[in-house]
């Protein structure tokens, strides 16, 4: 499961790169991707800041990548 999870980071990260002809950083894309794969296990958690967090770890992740 990790080796999936960077390998995707790192998929992102490269997107991210291309940002001025594509329009998708760090931040578009985890606002578009981090709710869906980054969700808290206990749904009763409110969903706006679910996806707050979701979004903003994965947006550092790919800044952040290696």
């Amino acid at each position: 499961k990790i080796f999936c999870f960077s390998y995707l980071v790192r998929f992102l990260a490269r997107v991210a790169e291309y940002s001025s002809e594509n329009k998708m950083t760090a931040s578009n894309l985890g606002i578009c991707i981090g709710c869906s794969i980054l969700y808290p296990r206990d749904q009763n958690t409110s969903m706006s800041n679910s996806y707050t967090s979701g979004s903003t770890i994965l947006e550092l992740m790919i800044i952040h990548h290696k």
